[in-house]
This record gives C-alpha cells, structure tokens and sequence, in this order.
C-alpha cells in the first residue's frame, strides 16, 4: 500500500512538472509570435513605404524635377504595307 502510494505520489509529481514545463514553453512561443508579429507589421510598413518611394508618380515627378519631358501616349499609327 505504502509503495503503491509512493509510485502513485511519484507519477503525480512528474505530471506536475510536465504540465509547468508546457505552460513555460507556451509562454515562450507566445512572447516569439508577438515578436514575429511586430516584425512583420514593421517590414509592411517599410515596404508600402518604399513601394511609394520607387512607384510611377515618384519617378515621374523626379525625371520631370531632373528636365525629362513626358512624351505622353504614343500618337502616331504605324501603317504596314502588304
């Protein structure tokens, strides 16, 4: 009886640290995906932010600022002879 409750004492206790032991770990994997998460919201951020930089209207303006003259839409009809 005395050994029975001492195995039954010994399995409880190791449960006991597996279960802190899981709590630990999902702490852990919680604090990495909030860092994740920041990271990527930052890295959106820059992107959108260099996406704007480099787009159509911000390399128009800086040729045009540079002496570049927009050709605009090609007006010309290219006739072939048969």
């Amino acid at each position: 009886m005395i050994l029975g409750s001492i195995i039954i004492g010994v399995f409880g206790l190791l449960y006991l640290t597996h279960v802190f032991s899981t709590q630990r770990l999902l702490e852990e994997v919680q604090t990495l995906e909030a860092e994740y998460n920041r990271a990527r919201a930052q890295y959106d951020e820059l992107k959108l932010r260099y996406d704007r930089m480099v787009g159509p209207a911000e390399i128009y303006r800086k040729a045009e600022e540079q002496g570049f003259i927009n050709g605009g839409p090609a007006d010309k009809v290219i006739i072939i002879k048969e």
